[in-house]
């Protein structure tokens, strides 16, 4: 550490030394972040032991990003497992402040580098601890029986605590010297530092506390204007604003249409998860306001925020369009989807609608805390943070393959994942040691090389056939005994896409105006709760050059009318129905859907791909002149299903034996969903090259045949015919 302890003391004899500027640039293909005119990648390494963590062989390997959690509070990150602290807290009772293990962890990551050699993008959690929270009842979030479960993300006075903290976190990096490092933070809050509503149980409702109802009267307020507006939507007679309650437990679990709300009898619980989701963005906002004030508006501010698959109601993650839309907000970042507990041979699929940021000119970091066969349970890598008892930590999503080479599969397809979307990565190390190998550190040479020359390739762009829309106010209208039907919907549904053999990208339902359909070949719209006039005239842009439109679940539900935006004419029933399908003696979704009873009626010429189980159409196509449109009541569509869709869309299909692919204008890569031969179709005439080792493919000019065993992935280069 001499090297760093020279630069450090220097620092501290001559004063605070000048804070690092930092900013996000847009490049080629992706973004770096400025530092001083250092263009930096953003492509970063972590862990959350940092005793163990392997920073020199990163290094070696040209990571120049580096990252850790420094720690507020002295709990545990995820309230739901009793996950034990980490790292010590530095917020001491008595207003005191202690930085020592930040200051340990620091020079761990550093060791002998200069300043500009390498930066440090810390994670700073801002769970406050519990000292504080037992001085501040009033900041505490409280379920319907008034336990408390840490903060209220509607807290002014855990807000208040969090800007204090801030300022004497940067006070200490001026003090110490680490200021010639630190480029920027990480904010986190929360359950598992992702800003998630904290519970303990999955019958545990939030937030009853004081704050959250004056909070709630404020935003209905806001909406609505006017009292009697308010009473008329919610069919009440209220006095004023502040007389409105939160919904109760039993109003919240369970909806009056199966898994669906009514929109008007339950219109009051459907703006309640709309606020839930809203308090949670405008906490991390003003967070990010706060840092960005402490630092001068001179350094990169960024947060955890997923949205596709954290679509449960309760976790409150439905208000992604506006922190996209903000300005102040420098990156957002998630893990990879846990689908199916980070199996192999699968699409895992992303957190968040990856695509929207890029759309918005805003980067997203993707969190590849990719397991591998020296993944060991956290009782055994973690034993003082692993819980005393309880058996989550050591299942199997904590576990990697057995084998190098099926370890180095999952490496290299999060890798081509994240690349091909143009998206920033960190590599997370999460117990330290999980790349420990010769093996694994000769990928992570090649990877970060690819990955620096992907940002400067302008021929390098992500290309796909099928565009997926979100509507996120869609889970507002799903009661959480649903969550079946919405893991159906969104992250199940994503799995299969990625087995469809050509690709997918993900946007809000928001995005529908911006994004132009003239880079795809289909259109699919998982859930839209309603549809504006203007999202419908959008959508009229896609139906032309034989593209095609997938309707799933009930499109215009809520808002737009379902034959006005599918076309269909539908007959709708008072009870329920299941809505399962049966294709080709495939049954899907694997749950059963609870949905209001909607028939579709097929007009002259309309082809039934697929029945519910009681017999009646389920999946339907209608062929025009120009364009298709498919509509499928159940959630979950089948990857073979929508291969056949794509192809009648005339969209690219890179592989069509269920095999994942990612693919941009450069790399194809394939990910082995079973041994055997695989074979991969190039768009337009060329050959395949490996990523990794120089390797020419043979094959023609239109396709490449290879050998591939369970789990492996191959990333190939595209080489052109001239």
């Amino acid at each position: 550490l001499v090297g760093s302890e020279m630069c450090i003391r220097d620092s501290a004899r001559t004063g605070a030394a000048r804070m690092l500027e930092s900013r996000v640039e847009k490049c080629e293909n992706g973004f770096v972040i400025n530092v001083n005119g250092d263009r930096v990648p953003m492509y970063a390494y972590l862990s959350y032991q940092p005793e163990k963590a392997k920073y020199e062989d990163f290094k070696k390997v040209g990571v120049r990003l580096f990252s850790t959690g420094v720690y507020a509070g002295d709990r545990g990150i995820n309230q739901i497992t009793a996950l034990r602290s980490f790292r010590p807290g530095f917020y001491r009772e008595g207003d005191r402040f202690d930085f020592s293990a930040a200051d340990e962890d620091f020079r761990r990551i550093v060791g002998d580098s200069r300043p500009g050699e390498i930066y440090l993008l810390p994670r700073l959690m801002l769970e406050m601890p519990k000292w504080w929270e037992d001085a501040h009842p009033r900041a505490q979030c409280r379920d319907a029986q008034g336990m408390s479960v840490h903060l209220s993300f509607s807290s002014g006075e855990w807000l208040a605590a969090c800007s204090h903290v801030m300022e004497r976190f940067q006070r200490w990096l001026e003090e110490s010297g680490w200021d010639r490092y630190v480029i920027g933070w990480h904010l986190a809050a929360g359950n598992t530092e992702e800003f998630i509503r904290p519970t303990i149980h999955a019958h545990q409702f939030q937030d009853y506390s004081e704050a959250s109802r004056e909070a709630f009267a404020l935003w209905l307020e806001e909406k609505y204007e006017t009292i009697d507006r308010l009473n008329e939507a919610w069919h009440t007679r209220l006095g004023g604003f502040h007389d409105a309650r939160i919904p109760t437990p039993a109003e919240r679990a369970y909806g009056w249409r199966g898994d669906l709300r009514d929109g008007i009898a339950e219109a009051r619980t459907i703006d309640y998860y709309r606020f839930y989701s809203r308090e949670v963005s405008a906490f991390a906002q003003k967070l990010v306001r706060a840092a960005k004030r402490v630092t001068g508006h001179r350094q990169v501010m960024g947060i955890f925020y997923g949205n596709m698959v954290l679509c449960w109601p309760e976790h409150a993650h439905n208000d992604m369009s506006v922190l996209l839309a903000d300005k102040e907000i420098d990156f957002l970042a998630s893990p990879f989807a846990y689908s199916r507990a980070r199996a192999q041979g699968i699409h895992w699929g992303f957190q968040a609608a990856l695509d929207a940021a890029r759309l918005h000119e805003k980067p997203f970091f993707v969190e590849a805390d990719v397991r591998t066969s020296l993944s060991e349970p956290l009782s055994k890598s973690l034993p003082h943070a692993s819980p005393v008892a309880n058996d989550i930590y050591d299942g199997p999503v904590w576990l990697g393959p057995q084998t190098v080479e099926g370890s180095l599969g999952q490496m290299t397809r999060a890798l081509a994942d994240i690349l091909t979307h143009s998206a920033a990565l960190w590599w997370f190390d999460i117990c330290g040691g999980w790349y420990d190998r010769t093996e694994y550190m000769a990928f992570q040479r090649r990877a970060a090389e690819i990955a620096r020359a992907s940002l400067t390739d302008a021929a390098e762009r992500p290309v796909s056939a099928v565009c997926v829309f979100v509507d996120e106010d869609a889970p507002n209208h799903f009661a959480p005994s649903a969550g079946g039907t919405l893991a159906a919907l969104i992250p199940d549904q994503m799995v299969e896409l990625g087995a469809a053999g050509a690709g997918y990208h993900s946007y809000m339902l928001d995005d529908l105006e911006r994004v132009s359909p003239d880079e795809y070949r289909m259109a699919v719209l998982l859930a839209p709760a309603r549809l504006t006039e203007r999202q419908r005239a959008a959508l009229e842009k896609w139906k032309r050059g034989g593209r095609s439109v997938l309707f799933v679940l009930l499109p215009g539900f809520y808002g737009g009318g379902m034959k006005e935006t599918t076309g269909f004419d539908v007959r709708e029933g008072e009870g329920t129905m299941t809505a399962r399908c049966v294709w080709k003696n495939q049954t899907f979704p694997t749950c059963e859907p609870a949905l209001p009873d909607v028939e579709i009626e097929p007009a002259r010429g309309d082809v039934v791909l697929a029945r519910l189980e009681d017999g009646r159409p389920g999946v339907v196509m209608r062929r025009e002149a120009e364009y298709q449109v498919f509509w499928s009541l159940a959630p979950c569509v089948p990857a073979a299903l929508l291969r056949e869709m794509i192809a009648l869309s005339g969209g690219h299909i890179y592989n069509y034996s269920g095999d994942p692919v990612a693919a941009d204008t450069r790399y194809i890569a394939l990910h082995a969903a079973s041994d055997g031969t695989k074979r991969i179709y190039v768009p337009g005439k060329g050959a395949l090259k490996d990523a990794f080792t120089g390797e020419v493919l043979e094959g023609n000019e239109t396709y490449t045949e290879l050998r591939m065993r369970f789990g492996e992935t191959r990333m190939l280069e595209i080489v052109r015919n001239a």
